[in-house]
């Protein structure tokens, strides 16, 4: 089984989370903590952050899960 993730530059706005943490930690590491990425069929989904945890002491985010939702292109006219 083979699944792959490619980014859509033209549909993408704002921070990309995929990317940054596939640069700073590894493909490996990101599919690890992708929880619905054998439940997605083929097509087009916004990568979002679940299961967030914040450090008790400082507040911040710690940690992070991804998950795929599916996105629905707008159709005009």
């Amino acid at each position: 089984m083979q699944k792959s993730l490619n980014v859509l530059k033209k549909m993408s706005v704002g921070f990309n989370i995929m990317d940054e943490d596939v640069s700073m930690s590894g493909v490996e590491d990101f599919f690890d903590n992708l929880t619905n990425i054998n439940d997605c069929p083929d097509g087009i989904y916004l990568v979002s952050t679940c299961n967030e945890s914040t450090d008790w002491e400082s507040g911040f985010l710690d940690d992070y899960d991804y998950v795929l939702i599916p996105y629905q292109v707008e159709k005009k006219g």
